[in-house]
């Protein structure tokens, strides 16, 4: 998969990914961390109801990168 429905996210962290979904008329995002041959991370899904992304949606998804990450090297 690539563009247009998967893109980099570079702005949240190295390995981020963005998933575009459209559904009915709705457009969803999900955004993934991918760890290589260990799998696939996702920590964030949103519908989005503009064009641009939320900052809010961003903020919301470092923190749970954030978090996860932490979480994983205890």
């Amino acid at each position: 998969m690539g563009m247009p429905d998967v893109r980099s996210m570079p702005s949240i962290a190295k390995g981020v990914f963005e998933v575009r979904i459209r559904l009915t008329g709705d457009a969803y995002r999900v955004f993934y961390l991918s760890l290589s041959e260990k799998g696939l991370v996702i920590f964030h899904a949103f519908i989005k109801k503009s064009q641009q992304t939320p900052q809010k949606e961003i903020d919301t998804s470092l923190q749970r990168l954030r978090t996860f990450l932490r979480d994983v090297r205890r």
